[in-house]
């Protein structure tokens, strides 16, 4: 049951490829937010950002394909996976 609660209470931001370049879309809530970026790095940092000062919050980067690249919990890297 804890950790149901957890997942429950963690903010999700997902970092991913378009075409005009890197979208963060933040999960949860009446309705997703999303942002657009010309860089992944711009993408990235904006998202850590959006997260910091959570309790439990997590980034997952994806590659093109869809697979996730890296996911980070609290500023922590859990797995990362390099091209």
């Amino acid at each position: 049951e804890e950790e149901n609660n957890l997942m429950a209470e963690t903010r999700t931001v997902h970092v991913v490829p378009t075409t005009g370049g890197w979208m963060m879309e933040e999960e949860g809530g009446g309705s997703p937010s999303s942002s657009v970026f010309s860089t992944k790095a711009e993408a990235m940092t904006s998202a850590h950002e959006l997260v910091e000062g959570h309790p439990w919050a997590r980034v997952l980067v994806h590659r093109a394909d869809g697979s996730v690249e890296s996911e980070s919990w609290r500023g922590r890297t859990l797995h990362s996976v390099l091209d």
